[in-house]
């Protein structure tokens, strides 16, 4: 049995962001409202203009990396999984401004929460995070200040 799979147009430039699928509820492509389904790779226009190193996506939202540490997310606010008090979903990628004095050098994403190391190799969380024991642990924007202490 063959399968077609699907290959990426080596004519495509790195650093853009594309986005192929289906993001029915909160804006998970990152293309708007409007567009809920596109069957070829379609570029982000918000961030045509940036020059991305990393995406990392999750189960509603998903963050970019730039070339010069700043994050970019888009999706489902769910639990505070994009880190912004009382919104629901961004439906376009918008700058991560609650720490947009800090140089990030890595992204990730969970089910409802975010991750990123700080170029100083500072973790910052923000988010939902549920452990084995069935205890939910919240985050929201208002934790991501700077601690210049050292705990051990």
């Amino acid at each position: 049995m063959e399968i077609d799979m699907p290959t990426i147009d080596s004519s495509i430039p790195s650093g853009k962001a594309y986005v192929i699928g289906t993001g029915e509820a909160y804006g998970e492509l990152g293309l708007g409202d409007d567009v809920t389904s596109v069957s070829r790779l379609t570029l982000i226009e918000a961030l045509k203009d940036e020059d991305i190193v990393d995406v990392q996506s999750s189960y509603m939202h998903s963050l970019a990396l730039t070339k010069n540490g700043k994050i970019w997310s888009w999706g489902g606010n769910e639990f505070g999984a994009l880190g912004r008090e009382g919104i629901e979903s961004i439906p376009q990628p918008i700058r991560h401004i609650s720490i947009k004095y800090t140089k990030f050098s890595k992204i990730a994403c969970g089910y409802t929460y975010s991750m990123a190391i700080s170029s100083k190799g500072q973790l910052y969380t923000w988010g939902t995070f549920m452990v084995s024991l069935e205890c939910w642990l919240y985050y929201d924007a208002r934790h991501l200040a700077h601690d210049k202490k050292k705990r051990y």
